[in-house]
């Protein structure tokens, strides 16, 4: 585990000293859990800072931890706090509560009505002395204590705040740009503590607290979801997998469903050739389709980078990348075995209206409602976004953003890393701008295509600026548009959605302290995202650990996970640097998720049970 230097933050109230410990967090930190969720485990690993302190307010244990500070009052201590929580008009008009609330853990409380919640702090602002502040604590809060966590992110700017509002009003401090991640809950007391290695004792007074009080009605915090078991496997790239080829093979997978089988298209990186696997429910079935010459428009040459498969007219069409002639392969199939090819797009083709470029890169298919076959890829030569769509007179083909002379006369290196999803019945297509570091969105309506820089600088709709939009993927899911890409510039992984009438909206899902997940590592590379049983799913790739990631959000939230490479258990995953190029669809309500190993070279294979 890291070890950190902590930071001392000291002052003076009515000669008590109060001394907290602040954390100085790396920009890619070990993953652990919340604050909250290393307390309830008893996880936190502390900085002993020596004998504990006894005073009037009671005990207060002040737990340094690696994502955030946490202090734990008892019976005593509460009981002030929650006198302090509250003020009071008089017993006849009821209490008043400040601010606004924030509760959460497992609640004795629960069973609390609010009608008798305030009757009971009518009581405790009416009191006074040992015996109300002894019928408080066993009788209205049952032995339950307060407890507060701070995030990493926000504790300097909480804690140089509660410096300076010693005098005042202290937990004033938890209020600010993270007072949404500041947690407060009531668990059971257990007495005073000892002083031990695993506890840092500090003394705790809070002279008025205006912004933390309990919610009612109180219930517990929705468990999180069973994990869901997955099997893994080598589907190719060692004597051992499947496929049994030993060989550096597996990068950037396409995989679908076909009929009844599911088809997978990747590169043989070490031979430059395309390799194909199928399997229909009798097991795995491989084949390289194409580079090593052979009939119906095979060739022999270096080729299969970027495949992208999609099913039309009762096809099955896969598109690549052809590296000795700078081109756009085509390939299609009546039955997943039986094969025709040609050069799409490039020098090489015949087509007219063919580019006489290096183009073919980072290409992705779709069909449009209107039942158009369509593929869109980048024109290394040129900079350009390359737009090919077939209807009953043929392939054509298009400028669609790069230049001057393109559909949408912005000039610029544009065009990598595409993806497309139909939405409200419209095509929406994501794609990066290098030489301005943005993510793109064009979509096509009746009124013909428009285009916008939607996240990577200040006067984009995300307003984030930064080298923004790496390897974005997109699915339509409950009525709204997902969104999924990298911001390079933070380490993080970006998440935009659009509900149709609202506009877009944007969060930092995973990579820092202040994102979703909490997880701060440079994370989110190569996302790819799809839809199961009513769940959004999500895998990728996260660089500082060198694991493939997995994140899926239900009616409770999202939920976090390393999927494959983080030590080889349980039985079947890797401990190696895996995780590039997932791909994943549904196929017989599972997951088919298919990534590459970097360490050995091999095509992962994983599904869910």
């Amino acid at each position: 585990m890291l070890k950190r230097r902590p930071r001392v933050f000291a002052t003076a109230l009515a000669g008590v000293i109060l001394t907290v410990t602040s954390l100085v967090t790396p920009a890619h930190a070990e993953q652990f859990p919340d604050a909250y969720t290393q307390i309830v485990n008893h996880q936190i690993p502390v900085e002993h800072d020596g004998a504990p302190t006894y005073y009037w307010f009671g005990w207060g244990r002040h737990y340094a931890g690696p994502n955030g500070m946490e202090i734990r009052l008892t019976s005593s201590g509460t009981t002030v706090a929650m006198q302090t929580i509250f003020s009071f008009e008089s017993a006849a008009v009821g209490s008043v509560i400040k601010g606004t609330a924030t509760t959460l853990g497992t609640v004795v409380l629960a069973s609390v009505s609010p009608p008798a919640l305030r009757n009971a702090l009518i009581y405790i602002g009416a009191g006074s002395g040992p015996a109300t502040g002894d019928a408080v604590s066993k009788v209205i809060l049952r032995d339950m204590c307060l407890g507060i966590t701070v995030p990493n992110g926000g504790l300097a700017q909480v804690l140089d705040r509660a410096v300076s509002l010693m005098g005042a009003q202290w937990v004033d401090a938890f209020k600010g740009p993270y007072y949404n991640d500041v947690k407060v809950w009531f668990e059971p007391c257990g007495g005073a503590p000892s002083p031990k290695l695993s506890d840092t004792l500090a003394t705790v007074k809070f002279p008025g607290i205006e912004n933390v009080s309990p919610a009612y009605p109180i219930s517990p915090e929705p468990p999180p979801p069973p994990p869901v078991p997955w099997n893994f496997e080598n589907l190719d790239g060692d004597p051992g997998s499947i496929g049994h080829q030993d060989y550096d093979l597996g990068r950037q997978p396409a995989l679908i469903q076909f009929g009844t089988s599911i088809h997978s298209f990747y590169h043989d990186s070490s031979n430059g050739k395309l390799r194909h696997a199928w399997a229909d429910g009798t097991g795995w079935s491989f084949e390289i389709l194409d580079g090593s010459g052979g009939s119906d428009g095979r060739i022999s040459a270096n080729l299969g980078g970027s495949p992208s498969a999609v099913v039309h007219g009762g096809l099955l069409h896969v598109f690549y990348k052809d590296f000795t002639n700078g081109g756009l392969r085509h390939g299609w199939s009546t039955n997943g075995t039986s094969w025709s090819f040609e050069h799409l797009d490039g020098a090489a083709s015949a087509i007219a209206g063919h580019a006489s470029a290096n183009v073919g890169a980072t290409s992705n298919a779709v069909v449009t409602p209107d039942g158009r076959l369509q593929v869109f890829y980048y024109d290394q030569t040129n900079g350009n976004l390359r737009h090919g769509w077939l209807n009953s007179t043929g392939w054509h083909f298009e400028n669609l953003e790069g230049d001057i002379g393109s559909i949408s006369h912005h000039d610029a290196d544009i065009g990598t890393d595409t993806t497309s999803v139909v939405y409200n019945g419209i095509l929406h297509l994501f794609y990066r701008d290098i030489t301005n570091g943005n993510l793109r969105h064009a979509w096509d309506n009746s009124t013909g295509w428009h285009f916008e820089n939607l996240d990577g600088d200040p006067g984009s709709i995300g307003h984030l600026d930064g080298d923004i939009g790496y390897n974005p993927s997109a699915v339509a899911y409950n009525g709204t548009l997902q969104l999924f890409y990298y911001d390079s510039t933070r380490g993080n992984l970006r998440h935009a959605w659009d509900n149709g009438t609202t506009g877009w909206q944007f969060e930092d899902l995973e990579g820092s302290p202040s994102s979703v997940s909490h997880y701060d590592s440079n994370v989110g590379l190569m996302p790819t995202a799809t839809v199961l049983g009513g769940t959004l799913q999500l895998y990728y790739y996260e660089a500082s650990g060198g694991n493939l990631r997995h994140a899926f959000s239900d009616a409770t939230g999202w939920h976090f996970e390393n999927l494959d490479g983080a030590g080889g258990q349980p039985t079947g995953r890797y401990n190696a640097n895996v995780g590039w190029d997932p791909v994943a669809i549904p196929y017989n309500g599972k997951v088919k998720l298919l990534y590459f190993d970097v360490t050995n070279g091999n095509l992962r294979h994983a599904w869910s049970q």
